[in-house]
Parts: C-alpha cells; sequence; structure tokens
C-alpha cells in the first residue's frame, strides 16, 4: 500500500484555560489527526 503521509516536524503548543476538563479528548482528537497525516519516526 502506497503512503502519502508528510514527514515533517511538527509543533504543537496549546494553551489550556479553563478547559482541563476537555484536555484529554482535545489531545485525542490531536493524536488522532497527526497519526492519520504524518509518518512516524
Amino acid at each position: 500500500m502506497i503512503s502519502n503521509k508528510e514527514k515533517n516536524f511538527i509543533s504543537i503548543v496549546a494553551y489550556v484555560h479553563n478547559n482541563g476538563n476537555e484536555l484529554e479528548n482535545w489531545l485525542e482528537y490531536i493524536l488522532n489527526t497527526m497519526e492519520n497525516h504524518f509518518e512516524k519516526i
């Protein structure tokens, strides 16, 4: 299977203010998005 995933380095900075209860869901969303679009090194 051909993979079209990018091999770029990315960085995420997140400022969480009074939304700590939503952090776990947000991190899962970000992780899934990154795994779907970028190749693991």
